[in-house]
């Protein structure tokens, strides 16, 4: 094509603007609107070949049914005289996402949010009209300049690229898409690929817009494609450290092997990313003098570990006592209240050298951590048989939870200590210590939330233990769930009640009554849009958003004292006293084909699914932990809670004998 040709009788060619494999660009006058726009023309060895011509149509075809302003306007498409055919769309002025990045680096990260938003604007209204983008990049993500705000809009829909040695071009013969992009079915289901492929691209261009880098990297395709379909990438927030650790959460999900798993919505997806970010600003905000919602009084000072400035911090060596007894009003005439145990007393939190280390019978290779300024904390590294054994004397650990960073395990002792422990340094990173004794504790979407005796939830930051909100309550609780999103949490106790709280408000928004004995476990299940419960009464009880009952599953086994959701296999478990554990289809609610089995001689305490691979860890309180059929952990105390990393890479146990032990070599090796 040469400059003063007319593609269309109203339609005259000006200059070219690109060149790609399949064609070019040109920057052409309309004659008639007396604009200029931009002319797409396919190469004509492209448009002999009818398969990718009617690709080039699909594009065309899909961009004019699209009528956001966040995707390029299509104005006409058809053949010249030649038989070439043609786009004509509106003429953008600025620059693409990748030329942007190269040009200035990661991005701030409201910028991010406002890119993210305005892509997921685009894609929920493609994908509402069946319209699957599937090659989401940043050359693909156009920014303009509009009123000196930056506006993006989406190019590209439907087209395919060919064959190329660069990782970022697409090879014939596979799904469309670019590697670096592309998601695990993209490379192995192509029958799966659907709108969550585009919202995992959508996850890859946010972490490199953050980062500078993408999460999946190879020097092969094939290389690649084992990376993607494993699924493990740094977080963010190791990569650029003033990233919340919310982030690190949302791109976890965002990047999920699992399609179950991940964002079912594009606008989902946005509003969860600008959720994450706010959480950070309010933690930021609230830093310099954290305080009770309920007192009005500061709260124990987070000391950072490890580190020169730790140890020259003085330990507090008085605490606030917690109560004689747990509150009892809520509980009914018949529930009295109990004197605490010895265990819950609290210590006072004091580096104590003199301490010899944590042994074992039979253990002779003893290569015990010590560090400096910790309260009296000893591990044990058992080399030989893959086990980390920690105590801290004088704190009974009650409850254990792996954040969705696998390697840092959360520790919650009666005495109100919670510890954040990183596996993979075998050191604390925080400890932080609450006015009450704890209960439980769990870890998900960039948040900490532990359940206390005193009946308030504590939620913590996973950077440095600061205490964010502290929820009030009325009862002891015995457990907690944090929706995928971090904006709602469910809780349970021995006021037999099971609570909904919205985290960023701080306040209770339903209470579910249904229960007539103590609640020990709560989930959300059935992808997030109801919540399960199970307790003293032998049931398990389904609630809507609303905390208004649904169903009643009954337990054979006696008082349910954990409950663990398969998101992959859609499956609710159930930990009974009688040392099964039952199952249910969360699509059906009926009992799965092996509605239960017998998995120990005593009561099962805690039960966990693994997501990679959705199997099924459980502890009991005969002392065993076990992986299916297979006892991983054989301990002479009784386990008391047991948690299992996302990846299956770790399995902690907090025993009765007041140490956590930790099974840490990999699942396919068990």
């Amino acid at each position: 094509m040469q400059a003063g040709q007319h593609v269309t009788p109203t339609i005259k060619l000006v200059r070219p603007l690109g060149q790609g494999a399949m064609g070019c660009v040109w920057i052409a006058e309309h004659l008639t609107l007396g604009t200029q726009v931009a002319v797409k023309l396919m190469a004509p060895s492209y448009a002999e070949d009818a398969r990718s011509a009617a690709r080039f149509r699909q594009e065309a075809q899909a961009a004019a049914r699209l009528k956001s302003p966040h995707v390029t306007q299509v104005l006409d498409h058809g053949m010249t005289g030649e038989g070439q055919p043609y786009i004509v769309m509106e003429l953008l002025e600025g620059e693409t996402l990748r030329q942007r990045m190269e040009r200035s680096g990661p991005m701030p990260i409201d910028e991010v949010i406002r890119l993210v938003g305005q892509t997921a604007k685009a894609l929920g209204g493609a994908h509402r009209l069946g319209i699957v983008h599937r090659d989401i990049k940043p050359d693909n993500l156009f920014v303009i300049d509009v009123e000196g705000e930056p506006f993006t809009k989406v190019l590209d829909f439907g087209i395919a690229k060919r064959v190329d040695a660069d990782v970022r071009m697409t090879s014939t013969g596979m799904t469309l898409g670019t590697p670096l992009y592309m998601s695990p079915e993209q490379f192995g289901d192509i029958g799966r690929v659907d709108h969550r492929t585009d919202l995992w691209a959508l996850g890859v261009v946010t972490y490199e817009a953050l980062t500078g880098k993408t999460p999946f990297t190879g020097p092969t395709l094939f290389a690649l494609a084992m990376a993607v379909q494993k699924g493990v990438f740094e977080p963010p927030s190791v990569l650029r450290p003033e990233l919340p650790a919310a982030m690190d959460a949302w791109m976890g999900r965002a990047l999920a092997v699992d399609l179950e798993a991940r964002f079912g919505a594009a606008m989902d997806m946005a509003e969860a990313l600008g959720a994450a970010a706010q959480r950070a600003h309010e933690r930021e905000r609230r830093s310099a003098a954290p305080r009770s919602s309920r007192e009005g009084v500061a709260l124990a000072d987070t000391l950072p570990m490890p580190g020169e400035k730790a140890a020259a911090q003085r330990v507090p060596e008085q605490v606030v006592a917690p109560e004689a007894f747990e509150p009892a009003a809520a509980l009914g005439a018949d529930v009295a209240a109990k004197p605490k145990a010895e265990d819950d007393a609290p210590a006072p939190l004091r580096v104590d050298a003199s301490r010899k280390p944590l042994r074992r019978p039979g253990h002779k290779e003893r290569h015990p951590t010590r560090v400096v300024g910790e309260p009296g904390l000893e591990i044990d590294d058992d080399r030989l048989r893959n086990t980390l054994s920690l105590c801290v004397p004088g704190h009974k650990a009650r409850a254990v939870a792996f954040d969705e960073r696998d390697a840092v395990l959360v520790i919650a002792f009666g005495t109100g200590l919670v510890l954040c422990l990183d596996l993979a340094a075998r050191r604390p990173r925080w400890w932080q210590r609450l006015p009450s004794r704890v209960l439980c504790v769990t870890a998900r979407a960039g948040r900490i939330a532990v359940g206390c005796g005193d009946g308030n939830i504590c939620l913590l930051d996973p950077a440095d233990g600061t205490i964010e909100e502290s929820l009030p309550g009325h009862a002891a609780v015995r457990g907690i769930d944090i929706h995928w999103n971090g904006q709602r949490l469910v809780a349970c106790g021995d006021d037999r009640l099971v609570t909904l709280w919205s985290v960023t408000a701080g306040e209770r928004l339903h209470v579910g009554k249904e229960h007539s004995d103590r609640v020990r476990s709560v989930a959300f299940v059935a992808d997030s849009t109801m919540l399960a419960s199970g307790g003293h009464d032998a049931t398990v009880r389904l609630w809507d958003a609303s905390l208004r009952q649904v169903r009643v599953l009954r337990s054979e086994g006696g008082a349910v004292r954990s409950l663990a959701v398969a998101e992959r296999t859609r499956t609710l478990a159930a930990a009974c006293d009688d040392g099964t554990i039952r199952f249910w289809d969360t699509r059906t609610w009926e009992p799965s084909p092996t509605a239960s089995f017998t998995a120990h001689t005593k009561r099962v305490v805690s039960v966990a699914f693994v997501s990679q691979w959705e199997a099924l860890v459980f502890g009991s309180a005969d002392g065993t932990v076990r992986a299916g059929g297979r006892v991983i952990g054989g301990y002479a105390s009784a386990v008391e809670c047991m948690a299992a990393s996302r990846e299956g890479e770790y399995v902690a146990s907090a025993c009765a004998d007041g140490a956590v032990r930790v099974r840490y070599r990999g699942w396919d090796r068990w």
